[in-house]
């Protein structure tokens, strides 16, 4: 099955502070479909900004965050949606059909560096079309 993604990435600002959002534009009928009733979404840390004299650090960092994403988009039932970098964090959102397969799976993983995890039911994705997704105002002003 051929999965074509269309990523977008933006600036914005949450509650006064600068947030970088990175979305998956493509998978809206996937959405759409009411397939996954469920969005899951926790935090990993991702310290700002970069130094380019600590490169092997920022390469860690991008290591790590690579090594915690790349299994988490095979779990099953479950649509990878985006990822908000804000206050030396980054906060990765998926949707998925069955928040308890996805939870266990994601704790046997034992990735210790991993905040809060937080389940919640979502059928109409509110949270992706509300939050993730820009607004017509934020597509212009990164337009510029």
């Amino acid at each position: 099955m051929e999965s074509k993604n269309s990523w977008q990435t933006y600036r914005t600002s949450i509650k006064g502070t600068e947030a970088i959002i990175t979305v998956n534009l493509s998978i809206t009928e996937k959405l759409d479909s009411h397939l996954y009733p469920y969005v899951i979404h926790f935090s990993i840390p991702f310290p700002l900004p970069f130094n380019s004299t600590e490169s092997i650090y920022e390469q860690a960092q991008l290591d790590q965050f690579s090594q915690t994403l790349l299994p988490l988009m095979s779990i099953s039932e479950s649509l990878f949606v985006g990822y908000i970098i804000l206050q030396n964090k980054v906060t990765l959102y998926f949707y998925t059909k069955h928040s308890e397969t996805f939870h266990s799976q994601l704790q046997q993983m034992k990735l210790d560096y991993i905040d809060e995890i937080v389940s919640q039911s979502d059928p109409n994705c509110d949270l992706y079309y509300d939050f993730l997704l820009p607004s017509s105002l934020e597509m212009k002003l990164n337009a510029t």
